[in-house]
């Protein structure tokens, strides 16, 4: 295959730069964007505090089939301990399903040294017994479904922190895939308020009328349905 590349401004021409691909007898060609790339190695974190690995296609059929009782907003929880990982979906009134895989899980310790704060939501433990977070269902297979390996690593930094989504580390240490995935905070999903007919609502008090009031009214409604009364006038 050959490539072309023509920067802005090459030639004393002006405009944006263009990019040409030629191979097996086809030629495209593309305008090249402004701007910077975004600095994204800035987001991949260097060091994991806790990793937990498991195998890939029973972990991405695992999550399909929990996810099915999860809301649209819902999150999916994960719940690692030395051994095996719980997930599960689905809280109170609503349906709920809950899975146990085979996984290990390493808590390699904080870099920072720092621990995590009490009352966090994002994580009801991380340490060396085992961390809980939770995510997107759907943004948790695309990163499964990318890695291209039969061995699955979620490595963690900190509680609500971003986790790193890698395949099973090659001979030197390197991975060809990295996908990063933030947590979503466990208890801040919006609430269904329920509708409260006006006679079950705590404030609700009957209209005052009179009863001879509240009789007219009757008559008055049976006499325009064409209803008959007994009620001598």
């Amino acid at each position: 295959m050959q490539i072309a590349l023509a920067l802005p401004g090459e030639g004393g021409q002006a405009g944006d730069g263009m990019i040409g691909f030629e191979g097996g007898g086809r030629r495209t060609t593309s305008r090249l964007l402004g701007g910077e790339f975004p600095p994204y190695r800035a987001l991949l974190p260097g060091h994991a505090a806790a990793v937990g690995e498991l195998a890939t296609a029973p972990f991405s059929e695992a999550v399909k089939r929990v996810a099915l009782v999860a809301e649209r907003t819902s999150a999916l929880r994960l719940a690692f301990t030395p051994g095996q990982v719980v997930l599960e979906a689905g809280t109170g009134d609503e349906a709920q399903a809950v899975e146990v895989l085979d996984a290990s899980y390493e808590f390699l310790g904080d870099p920072d040294g720092e621990q995590p704060g009490a009352g966090q939501a994002d994580a009801a433990r991380f340490g060396p017994d085992g961390l809980e977070a939770a995510f997107n269902p759907q943004y948790l297979l695309d990163g499964l479904a990318a890695i291209d390996s039969d061995t699955a690593r979620l490595s963690f930094t900190k509680p609500g922190k971003a986790v790193l989504i890698t395949g099973k580390p090659g001979p030197d240490g390197g991975t060809d895939y990295r996908y990063l995935l933030m947590p979503i905070r466990l208890g801040t999903s919006p609430r269904t308020i329920p509708l409260v007919a006006p006679r079950q609502h705590p404030g609700w008090q009957p209209p005052r009328t009179s009863p001879a009031a509240s009789v007219d009214a009757c008559l008055a409604a049976r006499r325009a349905t064409g209803l008959r009364s007994d009620r001598r006038e």
